[in-house]
């Protein structure tokens, strides 16, 4: 039987996930290996997944999953917002739905009865599929610099 578990960031695992490069056009998703990054990864809004012994991903909470936006009334509602990245080389082979199934199931565990929110770019149509897949439907949309973002949501 496989086992999941998750831990929040260490330092060596915040320098792991600072060096994943993903390739075009996802490496929007791409982290920069400066001090500030590496300290953001351990702010302790984030995790590492393993599966087994193997690091497959990551995910963070809050404002850690936020997009930085003008529009304050974005993000008012009373949900808890998620960011995920699966490692670069685990990507589009189908492994995302239950990837994404089992942070959901820890973040319901963390907070119960807690609508789910999510930003994602709006170019990266893989994620959106699977998202609404799993019932994320689009809430707002907003532009930042030159990107287009969707916020979507998950209901109880």
């Amino acid at each position: 039987m496989e086992t999941t578990r998750f831990n929040k960031v260490k330092e060596y695992e915040a320098v792991i996930l600072s060096s994943w490069t993903y390739p075009p056009p996802y490496d929007f998703y791409n982290h920069a290996q400066t001090e500030d990054s590496k300290q953001e990864w351990l702010t302790g809004n984030y995790f590492c997944i393993y599966k087994q012994e193997e690091m497959i991903g990551f995910f963070c909470y809050g404002e850690s999953a936020r997009v930085p936006v003008k529009s304050s009334h974005l993000y008012l509602d009373d949900c808890i917002d998620i960011g995920i990245g699966m490692r670069p080389d685990l990507t589009g082979k189908g492994l995302g739905s239950s990837f994404l199934t089992k942070i959901l199931m820890e973040i319901e565990r963390l907070f119960p009865n807690t609508p789910i929110r999510l930003t994602v770019a709006s170019f990266n149509q893989r994620a959106i599929h699977l998202y609404e897949k799993l019932g994320f439907i689009i809430q707002h949309h907003f532009q930042r610099k030159s990107t287009n973002f969707y916020i979507m949501v998950r209901k109880k």
